[in-house]
């Protein structure tokens, strides 16, 4: 039983693991490109916009 227990929460685990990186991904593209509007105004660069939109990612990952 407990090889059992085991096979069922290494799936269940990846499932999620797989689910929040898809979800992350989603979500890191959109406020990606929400960010992107705003590029050029008072020295804001891609790269800035990248970085504030990856510091945002923990408080999604604990939102999903």
């Amino acid at each position: 039983m407990e090889i059992l227990d085991r096979y069922i929460g290494k799936a269940v685990t990846l499932g999620i693991i797989a689910a929040m990186s898809v979800i992350l991904s989603l979500d890191f593209l959109v406020s990606f490109a929400g960010e992107v509007g705003e590029i050029g105004k008072a020295n804001y660069s891609y790269w800035q916009a990248f970085i504030y939109v990856a510091l945002r990612t923990p408080q999604k990952i604990y939102e999903i």
